[in-house]
């Protein structure tokens, strides 16, 4: 409609709406003046001749506004349209400037890559395209909301310099006990020894298996001596509902940050340890069945020095 007014101000006059409009007037009182040959109807046509013209004018007046009004809607919405955008755009800014530096640093290296990628102009591209950036959306959304499946790589940052990062470790060791005493778990047990010192406080329920509980003092004796706050849970005196707790191996970690999350090693009752392999999360879910399982497995602990007087 706006680009159609703009032309309609640049057509010629008696093309317009009004010229047309005073032209049929006129053409009506001299039509009334010709049948009348200058009798009373010649004052008549004259009469008509000027309302017609007048309410031309009027009529082409409110239509003129009625586009007026209809083109300041137009630009009223295209200004609306910009405010968005432009608010988008600084909110990237924003984002973007309240990034760190190595956040800032990938995601021009990321803007860069995906120009380039379709600069090829190649349908295939866009669909691998599309399809990578939708999978890295879903697990960068997934480690932003603590859910995250850990590699064996990663597995072992988290068990080395990772821990320094927390400040508590209350965890359950209820499988393969037997796993203290091999390399893995030696090694395992010098760090948590060694992030002590920057303020870890290390927790750990121990649960030993049915039978003599004596062979399990070289065990007990190297968690005491890695400064490990320790507890003992006898398998066999665990209720039959409670089986299910000690299947699986489980921690509680609380960071510097104050946010708790829960480590779920790959080790099971019927599966030996994996190497530094496991999941780790924030769910509150997780978070909550943990903390039960824990509190519930309290009333069943012992101190070590029950078991191990020399201990």
């Amino acid at each position: 409609m706006e680009s159609a007014a703009r032309n309609e101000g640049h057509r010629p006059w008696w093309k317009g709406r009004l010229g047309w409009g005073l032209l049929v007037a006129l053409g009506l009182g001299v039509v009334s003046v010709v049948v009348d040959q200058g009798g009373v109807l010649l004052r008549v046509g004259a009469v008509i001749a000027i309302s017609g013209m007048v309410l031309t004018v009027v009529v082409d007046a409110y239509l003129r506004i009625e586009q007026a009004v209809e083109r300041q809607r137009e630009r009223e919405a295209g200004l609306l349209e910009t405010q968005r955008r432009l608010a988008d755009v600084l909110a990237s800014l924003k984002a973007l400037g309240d990034a760190s530096p190595a956040c800032h640093d990938f995601l021009v290296g990321v803007a860069e890559d995906w120009r380039r990628a379709e600069e090829r102009n190649s349908v295939f591209m866009l669909w691998i395209l599309e399809d990578q950036q939708r999978e890295f959306r879903a697990r960068l959304r997934n480690l932003a909301e603590g859910r995250t499946t850990m590699d064996r790589r990663t597995e072992r940052a988290f068990r080395s310099s990772g821990l320094a990062d927390f400040v508590e470790m209350h965890v359950l060791s209820a499988t393969h006990v037997e796993y203290w005493r091999t390399p893995p778990g030696r090694r395992y047990l010098r760090i948590q020894k060694d992030a002590q010192r920057t303020g870890l406080r290390v927790r750990r329920v121990l649960v030993l298996p049915p039978g003599d509980a004596a062979r399990w003092a070289d065990v007990v004796a190297d968690q005491l001596a890695a400064g490990i706050e320790l507890s003992l849970i006898l398998a066999e005196e665990i209720p039959a509902e409670y089986d299910w707790f000690l299947r699986k191996d489980r921690a509680l970690l609380t960071d510097r940050g104050g946010v708790t999350g829960v480590f779920l090693p790959s080790s099971s009752a019927e599966q030996p340890p994996a190497a530094y392999e496991g999941f780790f999360t924030t769910e509150i879910q997780q978070v909550l069945e943990t903390r039960h399982i824990l509190e519930t497995l309290a009333a069943y602990e012992h101190a070590p020095s029950e078991l191990y007087p020399a201990a």
